[in-house]
């Protein structure tokens, strides 16, 4: 795994004359197609660690994920069945697939966690920059049934489920240099 890190690249190169960002912005993408290749248990880790350390209200860190790969075919299933059709064919051939719920209560007070949700999108996005890092992509899908998501997992009201996603090793470029 590499850590090399690339330096800035300008927007000018885009057209804008602002500012530069970061590669590591630059460069994501939400990838539809993907290596068969699995995931190793590590590098889900490591993206698991980066999610830890995303800022949330209060220091809360509302988030869980519900992770389920294609080698345990029963759970992989059962959360491929709570995306939305246009979802499922593609998704279906991920390695991973994961599931963002956020408590949206505050476990210190049990009162309303009103940015709960988008604290869970802070450790999402972490997720994904972590994943880029490591060689892999996350597409993240807001294309779910809710409700459905909720009976399959028993997700209780004090939780919302906030978006799925994918990652796995993009697909080779059929590209040559």
């Amino acid at each position: 795994m590499s850590t090399h890190v690339p330096s800035a690249i300008s927007l000018k190169e885009k057209g804008s004359r602002e500012c530069s960002i970061h590669p590591l912005f630059a460069q994501r993408r939400s990838l539809r197609a993907f290596s068969s290749k699995p995931v190793e248990p590590g590098r889900l880790r490591l993206l698991l660690e980066a999610a830890r350390w995303a800022p949330s209200s209060m220091n809360e860190q509302p988030w869980s994920f519900l992770i389920a790969a294609q080698e345990n075919e029963a759970d992989f299933d059962r959360l491929l069945a709570c995306l939305l059709e246009f979802n499922i064919r593609w998704a279906q051939n991920a390695p991973v697939l994961l599931l963002a719920v956020a408590r949206l209560t505050f476990a210190s007070t049990g009162e309303l966690n009103r940015h709960a949700l988008y604290d869970a999108g802070q450790a999402m996005a972490n997720l994904t920059f972590q994943a880029n890092v490591c060689g892999l992509s996350v597409c993240q899908m807001a294309g779910f049934d809710m409700e459905k998501t909720r009976r399959t997992f028993s997700i209780p009201p004090s939780h919302g489920p906030g978006s799925h996603c994918c990652s796995r090793l993009p697909r080779p470029s059929r590209r040559t240099a």
